[in-house]
């Protein structure tokens, strides 16, 4: 069922914003789940996970400025 819900939401975004934005959200999965592991198991982010989120977020970021 998460995965059904996962695509439906998927499609609908790709519907309503385009493949090319829509296909940005998947570079920030690594961000959400070091932060659930983060509130859900209290494992605390090291550098490196700063490091890569900071690039990820600019990344995103440079490539939806117009």
């Amino acid at each position: 069922m998460p995965g059904l819900i996962a695509y439906a939401g998927f499609a609908w975004l790709g519907a309503r914003f385009g493949s090319v934005r829509t296909s940005l959200v998947l570079y920030v999965a690594p961000i959400a789940s070091a932060l659930l592991s983060w509130i859900i198991l209290g494992e605390p982010p090291k550098l490196i996970h700063l490091v890569g989120g900071l690039l990820i977020l600019g990344g995103v970021w440079a490539s939806l400025r117009k």
